[in-house]
């Protein structure tokens, strides 16, 4: 399976030649019609927040606006900080013992997206799979699903429910 068409070609062109070195690994509804429980999916290589979460919001200011604040799981991540200079900008995270694991919100100037988070250490069709659904208008896939994340490797998007 390979990355959606609409993020290669109608927005890679619109992201930041600094976002596009970081490789980020992330599959966005296209419409940001917030149609769906979430927005898309973001598979992470590490959890190392300080070394993935630029390339995330750099990607997400490309696509769907400013990123002002990031909500986070409270666990899960090898280093928490609670603030990041991502191009000349300050962008607050906070972390939470209540947001699943699964989930991150990114608060922009005029919108919410919401990301199902495949642990970095899923193999490549799952992860794949589940961001695919996530990114699918209509999704009912609630974060915390850990079916979503841990589905066998030729499991379908339409099995992810």
């Amino acid at each position: 399976m390979s990355s959606p068409a609409f993020i290669h070609s109608d927005f890679m062109r619109m992201v930041p030649d600094s976002a596009k070195s970081l490789s980020c690994r992330l599959f966005l509804e296209p419409t940001g019609a917030h149609r769906g429980m979430l927005d898309g999916g973001w598979w992470p290589r590490s959890t190392n927040a300080r070394a993935e979460l630029p390339g995330l919001v750099l990607m997400i200011n490309a696509i769907r606006g400013q990123v002002n604040r990031l909500v986070l799981a409270g666990a899960g991540w090898d280093n928490r900080p609670h603030m990041l200079t991502i191009g000349g900008r300050f962008i607050v995270l906070d972390y939470f013992g209540s947001q699943p694991a699964t989930l991150l919100t990114a608060f922009c100037v005029r919108s919410r997206v919401d990301l199902l988070v495949v642990p970095p250490a899923t193999g490549r069709n799952a992860a794949e799979a589940a961001m695919t659904y996530a990114m699918t208008t209509g999704n009912r896939i609630a974060a915390p699903c850990r079916a979503a994340i841990s589905a066998p490797s030729d499991m379908s998007p339409a099995g992810l429910v």
